[in-house]
């Protein structure tokens, strides 16, 4: 019976011991082990910026306009709406022209018209009145059929005029547009804009045949 006890005594110490040196075994092969640094992550490299796309350059005006209107040299003749109707319209004409810049002088004499020119270093100076088609100067008339648009256009410094002429409105009349009754306002605002319109064609025509001795002109203009 004591043998048997020592047996059991022996397999009991044999089996704890086993059970130790394994965990020894085991501690010591994981202290071994050096720690893996976890991988850095990739550096993102910036993106090249694109090439910023540089928009071609508007062209430099070649000509400078003064354009301007006198509303007292007809002695009032029409009504003033015409006036600036007419003004405008010039204006927006002359402007569609890329080597030309417009400036709008407003309402001017003629006298101020000519002091200007002679202060002006390279801009010309457009003059314009409105009067009726008729001998009557005294006379009045609400009807655009009746107007007719003269201009000057006078040179910087010298203030010398080169070029000057006149348009009429009736010229115009029953044409594109039918009169009637409840659209007179739009048929006189027709009449006027094809005047105005032929004028500042016809200041531009000039300026294309005779390039000024005075300014730089990099270019022709626009046939």
């Amino acid at each position: 019976m004591s043998q048997m006890t020592a047996v059991s005594r022996f397999l009991i110490s044999f089996l704890i011991g086993s059970l130790l040196w394994s965990c020894v075994s085991v501690s010591l092969a994981q202290s071994g082990r050096r720690p893996r640094k976890p991988s850095a992550p990739p550096i993102a490299e910036p993106e090249s910026p694109s090439p910023a796309i540089k928009s071609a350059p508007a062209p430099k005006p070649s000509l400078f306009l003064n354009v301007s209107m006198d509303r007292n040299g007809g002695f009032i003749n029409l009504p003033l709406y015409f006036y600036t109707e007419a003004l405008r319209t010039v204006i927006e004409r002359l402007s569609q022209e890329s080597s030309v810049r417009v400036n709008d002088a407003g309402t001017i004499t003629r006298g101020d018209a000519i002091n200007n020119a002679k202060a002006e270093k390279e801009g010309y100076v457009i003059y314009l009145q409105l009067n009726l088609d008729s001998m009557d100067s005294g006379g009045y008339s609400a009807n655009a059929r009746d107007a007719v648009l003269e201009y000057w256009v006078f040179a910087p410094t010298t203030a010398k005029s080169v070029t000057s002429g006149r348009t009429y409105a009736r010229e115009y009349q029953n044409k594109s547009v039918i009169r009637r009754p409840s659209s007179s306002g739009v048929y006189d605002s027709y009449l006027l804009n094809e005047a105005a319109k032929e004028a500042a064609d016809e200041i531009l025509g000039y300026f294309k045949k005779h390039k000024p001795a005075d300014i730089s002109l990099p270019s022709p203009f626009s046939s």
